[in-house]
């Protein structure tokens, strides 16, 4: 006769399961997971490669130095770079839906690929100052909104400062493939020495001229920024300005001689730019060598109409020979301010067109988004930036 288990074996048998159970389990489960993260890492890994070289193979879509993009996945199976309809997330098991962000690492001085899932990337191309032309290729057709900012006046030490560059921005419509250029203003540089002439930021910032004394120091004005149809720097647009999709003033340059003389660079407009502040100058209401800021219609001149601004630039400061005196550049805009004889620069104005929806023009005197669209900011400081962030199909 077979002897058969007793309670108290079979309680053990089940001790000894339960606990094979414990320790087994989540050593598989860990196994399994470690698996999923080295699958999903691949997967990660070779759609940014397969991205990467379809951007080697398509530069008109690669960013500048500063700049980024980005491709849903969907355009990339879209444009033949990956090949599934439906990439599953083998963590979740939930089908990706990001997108591959395009960026210039400026510490390694190379382009970097990083799949992302925060949708608030995968629509947003940025464009830093690079001092030349940059392009924007619209994917998909749909709203999208443009931003601009204009660049500050050169400084002429830590308390007369350049004036801020204002902001522009609006909603268009855009067909896919449509092609833009976006052109970002320079801040204005500082003259280096008494009696030296120094440039205004890119993109139209008046030149300043420090006069002979020697705590004299004078500086640029700020460049604008716009976006265009065309690819030319704004100056070069006034006969085609039916091109030009909007722009935001650069700031006049700060100017310091004496404690009789100096101020604060105008900031850029709004829809007409903002005369220097903070003023040294004596009997300043009277006194014709005070910068003027620019209109919507017009550029200004000191008044002796001299530094006049024009349209896409600022206004010189020339020499007086009568005073033997010099001063700083106006910003840049779609008309520029003026230049000083003696004194600081003013500001530009800002435009954007008619038919734009959402529209804001905001002086930099006056808070306005910061770049990264987080928080808010009074005036922009330093080099300009431009966004383009697309909306969608239709606008709610």
């Amino acid at each position: 006769m077979k002897k058969g288990f007793t309670l108290v074996e079979v309680l053990a048998v089940i001790v000894i399961l339960g606990l094979l159970v414990v320790i087994i389990v989540p050593v598989v489960n860990n196994l399994l997971g470690d698996s999923e993260d080295a699958l999903y890492d691949k997967q990660i890994d070779s759609i940014e490669k397969a991205t990467q070289k379809y951007m080697v193979e398509h530069s008109e879509f690669m960013p500048d130095e500063g700049g980024s993009t980005s491709f849903y996945l969907y355009e990339l199976v879209n444009n033949g770079v990956i090949e599934n309809n439906k990439i599953i997330n083998p963590k979740t098991k939930e089908e990706l839906d990001g997108c591959v962000v395009v960026s210039y690492n400026n510490e390694f001085n190379q382009f970097e690929y990083n799949y992302s899932d925060d949708k608030s990337k995968c629509v947003i191309s940025t464009f830093d100052y690079v001092g030349h032309e940059q392009t924007y290729i619209a994917k998909m057709d749909g709203y999208y909104r443009l931003e601009t900012w204009g660049a500050q006046g050169g400084d002429a030490n830590s308390t007369y400062i350049g004036g801020k560059g204002g902001y522009a921005s609006e909603i268009l419509h855009l067909d896919s493939g449509s092609l833009i250029y976006v052109y970002v203003g320079g801040k204005g540089d500082t003259c280096p020495s008494p009696n030296s002439f120094c440039n205004g930021g890119y993109n139209g910032g008046g030149y300043g001229r420090s006069y002979s004394e020697s705590t004299s120091v004078s500086a640029g004005g700020g460049g604008a920024t716009h976006i265009s149809t065309s690819n030319n720097l704004l100056c070069y647009l006034k006969d085609n300005t039916s091109s030009i999709l909007l722009v935001a003033a650069g700031g006049g340059g700060g100017h310091y001689t004496n404690s009789s003389n100096g101020g604060i660079g105008g900031n850029g407009g709004g829809t007409t730019g903002l005369a220097p502040t903070e003023l040294l100058i004596h009997n300043i209401n009277s006194d014709y060598r005070l910068a003027v800021p620019a209109t919507q219609n017009s550029g200004a001149c000191t008044g002796n109409n001299y530094n006049c601004g024009s349209f896409g630039l600022g206004g010189n400061s020339d020499f007086n020979h009568a005073h033997g005196a010099a001063g700083s550049g106006g910003g840049a805009g779609y008309y520029g301010g003026s230049g000083a004889n003696i004194g600081p620069g003013a500001g530009g104005s800002s435009y954007t067109l008619s038919s734009g929806s959402d529209i804001r023009n905001i002086s930099g005197s006056d808070s306005m988004p910061t770049h990264d669209g987080t928080g808010t900011m009074i005036g922009n400081s330093g080099n300009g930036f431009a966004k383009i962030t697309y909306l969608g199909n239709t606008l709610n």
